[in-house]
């Protein structure tokens, strides 16, 4: 999902099944979904332990499980960020 230029998300989450655990080929993932390639750069993605959790930047490449991650889209430079 993406946040608003105030920080806050809304409550329909896009969902998407990424196979693999590469946080690089996750964003490349992420900016074709948005449909802005040029936004790989600026894209900050964060997880969120739980609804009301601290949003944690995502630096590592994903655990080895099939569980589900709520990510959290940031742009970099924008008001949200």
């Amino acid at each position: 999902m993406r946040a608003d230029n105030y920080g806050n998300f809304p409550d329909n989450w896009g969902t998407f099944q990424f196979i693999g655990r590469s946080v690089f080929e996750l964003r490349g993932e992420v900016a074709r979904r948005m449909g802005n390639a040029f936004l790989f750069f600026r894209i900050l993605m964060c997880v969120q332990g739980g609804r009301y959790g601290r949003l944690t930047p995502l630096l590592v490449d994903l655990p080895r499980n099939k569980e589900t991650v709520d990510i959290i889209v940031l742009i970099i430079g924008t008001q949200g960020e």
